[in-house]
């Protein structure tokens, strides 16, 4: 199953405007970051329970889809800066997450992938408000059910309540505009994250081995970093 890019439908959004003078030797230290993880995230994912493995995912989405970016866009377009920006917004929301799952098998990796964050951070956090961090997470998670509703071998209660929770997050996205700090968005939001947390286990039950896993992991992933963000649990 081919999946939407994220990066693509930002594009539409966007265009191309900003690209910014950047030399080559920036893109490929860029790259090369971006590059190690993924590589961490494919080496220390198997190590972690299934819950952990789908929050720590995100990661590599975003920095695939960072590189996308750069390859199509360059790396000084806004686009490209955007997408930085929700892996930056991801890493410093995510340290008690790192916390939690580090041991002594995965310490040198786990503490690789917060010093790549961090550098990240440093070269790169333009300061921007993460006012819509709802908004963005929200559009994403519609895209990804989107393209879960057209597996073909999806099972058809699964399926039904996909297509059920569609429009809600659509909804969520048009009311999360308005930005993180009205009330209503988070009133939106949080009953949404829990009926995707409810999907648990159906989606589990055709992860592994499936075409829609990648995109399984993407959207548990999503939900649990902003369960966390929102502090449902």
């Amino acid at each position: 199953m081919r999946r939407i890019s994220l990066i693509g439908a930002l594009i539409l959004m966007v265009g191309f405007s900003g690209s910014g003078a950047y030399g080559d030797s920036e893109k490929e230290d860029a790259q090369a970051e971006l590059k190690e993880i993924v590589s961490l995230v494919d080496y220390i994912g198997p190590n972690l329970d299934r819950m952990d493995y789908a929050r720590l995912f995100v990661f590599r989405s975003q920095a695939l889809a960072i590189s996308e970016s750069i390859t199509q866009l360059g790396i000084g377009n806004n686009v490209t800066m955007r997408a930085y920006n929700e892996l930056i917004i991801s890493f410093k929301f995510s340290e008690s997450f790192f916390g939690g799952i580090e041991s002594r098998a995965m310490a040198d990796s786990i503490r690789r992938l917060r010093e790549i964050g961090g550098k990240i951070t440093a070269d790169r956090d333009r300061g921007d408000p993460s006012s819509k961090i709802t908004k963005n997470v929200f559009n994403h998670m519609h895209l990804l059910v989107m393209q879960l509703i057209n597996v073909t071998t999806l099972p058809n209660e699964l399926r039904k309540q996909l297509e059920e929770l569609e429009p809600e997050l659509g909804h969520v996205v048009a009311i999360a505009d308005g930005g993180d700090i009205r009330p209503s968005t988070g009133a939106a939001a949080r009953p949404v994250c829990r009926k995707v947390e409810k999907l648990y286990p159906a989606l589990n039950d055709i992860a592994q081995g499936e075409d829609a896993y990648a995109t399984i992991l993407e959207l548990e992933g999503l939900n649990l970093f902003y369960a966390q963000l929102a502090e449902l649990h």
